[in-house]
């Protein structure tokens, strides 16, 4: 970052952050000249430089025709480098991104997460990331390369990486510490085995993707890249078995101990590791399954009808399971996953005669506003075609919130629909499920998530058809 863009960035923090203020989420949104300087930067160096992707139709580009079912490599770097889209492209300008400026441009011009349904669950936070960690350095430090960018010699993996310098992208070492609570100190060990096995993943899964020979299984299976790919997946694999016994030991140690300590040292709440999380669940001995419906027969005809008892599911049938999307809309209408979010008003807020003033913690009550029978009539009634077009369009934006909604919803909510519906497509092709309990008797208990008290128990029978 030259002198003029880190002075202007600087300001900016300087004008958000006055008094010494800690960052907080909803000052993110008012540092835009920062988000224009990292979209900028992504466009010139985007993390992922190469995607591919496989044509579910012929595809016909001027005279050429790709077929169906063809392998299609996405050059990310030199799309983001088309004169067209971007004068000058090799220059950098943030002001690129200013809206006036981007306006026009087409919406495939600048994908440095990907596009479409399979683009990156996580760019959210990945941006909110960026723009925190470049905000406190910004603020206590000036920065300086010693190196100008005709010296850097950018290396395609399966992420972009300089070949000399910043030798790896620590965004895959945070997620394992926030997943894991594990911490990596990647940055400090050059050596560390776990960024040198990432690195050497990332290498042998770009070379296989760039070499179209070591696309046959014979030839790859019988080569040395194979070799060196699952002696890089060994590391990785030993060190989640690893850490997953080193918490396991950690919790019980606390748990004999009786230290179930749930603030840090500045009286806060911790965020729990999603392996915690995890780990819960297994030494509850509970599994979350499917409950009894009367319309699986109806869901089950559907998807015979997408897609035969012996072809597997592709990702575009997803998109024709239409039924078996309401089914789990009003599931999770009646049981949302997370029944209670917890939100910090901004400002004073008027509800009736009541004033909340800014600062006050709200929690609000999912599993109570997917009950109002304002927007429901018969609430506590299974009805999927609840959510068919013609009876969901005028209902308010906000009456159905299994995600959260807002800048903080959850980044994942495409993932897990997507995977719901493959699970239970699979489930229900194969087998029939029925009930061993009536849902009177089952008792949701709210915790982080909304589980039953004993379990769900089921009988699964095979289908013959």
């Amino acid at each position: 970052m030259t002198v003029i863009f880190q002075e202007r960035a600087y300001q900016e923090v300087s004008d958000v952050l006055q008094d010494d203020k800690p960052l907080e989420f909803n000052n993110l949104s008012d540092l835009k000249y920062i988000e224009r300087v990292l979209k900028e930067s992504l466009r010139i160096y985007p993390s992922v430089p190469t995607i591919s992707r496989t044509t579910s139709d012929d595809i016909k580009i001027d005279d050429y025709i790709i077929p169906k079912g063809t392998s299609v490599a996405m050059h990310i770097f030199d799309i983001h480098r088309n004169p067209k889209y971007f004068p000058h492209p090799t220059k950098f300008d943030p002001d690129r991104f200013l809206p006036e400026n981007s306006k026009d441009r087409h919406p495939y011009a600048f994908i440095p997460f990907s596009a479409g349904p399979r683009n990156c669950i996580g760019q959210k936070f990945a941006l909110m990331e960026e723009k925190i960690l470049l905000s406190y350095i910004l603020k206590n430090y000036k920065v300086t390369s010693t190196q100008t960018v005709d010296n850097v010699n950018p290396v395609v993996e399966l992420i972009l990486r300089p070949h000399e310098g910043l030798f790896f992208n620590d965004s895959s070492i945070i997620l394992l510490e926030t997943a894991m609570g594990i911490q990596v100190a990647a940055m400090s060990e050059k050596d560390n085995s776990y960024v040198k096995a990432v690195l050497g993943l990332c290498g042998e899964v770009s070379n296989r993707t760039a070499k179209p020979w070591l696309g046959y299984d014979r030839i790859y299976y019988n080569s040395s890249h194979d070799k060196r790919y699952l002696e890089y997946l060994s590391v990785l694999h030993n060190m989640t078995r690893k850490m997953i016994h080193e918490r396991k030991n950690l919790r019980q140690q606390q748990t004999s101990e009786k230290e179930n300590v749930t603030e840090d040292d500045y009286g806060r709440k911790k965020r729990r590791a999603f392996l915690d999380l995890l780990l819960d669940v297994s030494n509850d001995g509970k599994v979350l399954t499917v409950e009894e419906m009367r319309e699986e027969e109806k869901v089950y005809q559907e998807i015979i009808q997408v897609c035969d008892v012996d072809t597997p599911l592709q990702f575009a049938d997803l998109s024709e399971l239409k039924y078996l999307e309401r089914v789990l809309k009003e599931s999770l209408r009646m049981y949302p996953s997370v029944p209670t979010i917890a939100r910090m008003t901004s400002e004073d807020m008027k509800i009736d005669q009541y004033i909340i003033p800014k600062g006050v913690t709200v929690a609000l009550h999912i599993y109570d506003v997917h009950r109002n029978p304002k927007f429901y009539p018969n609430p506590e009634k299974f009805d999927p075609d609840r959510f068919l077009p013609e009876n969901s369009k005028d209902r308010h934006p906000y009456a159905y919130i299994p995600f959260s909604a807002g800048p903080r919803n959850c980044i994942g909510q495409k993932f897990a629909l997507a995977e719901e519906k493959v699970v239970l497509s699979y489930i229900l092709r194969n087998f029939k499920v029925t009930s061993t309990q009536r849902i009177d008797n089952v008792n949701p208990v709210q915790d982080i998530v909304l589980r039953p008290s004993e379990g769900l128990f089921v009988i699964l029978e095979e289908r013959n058809e």
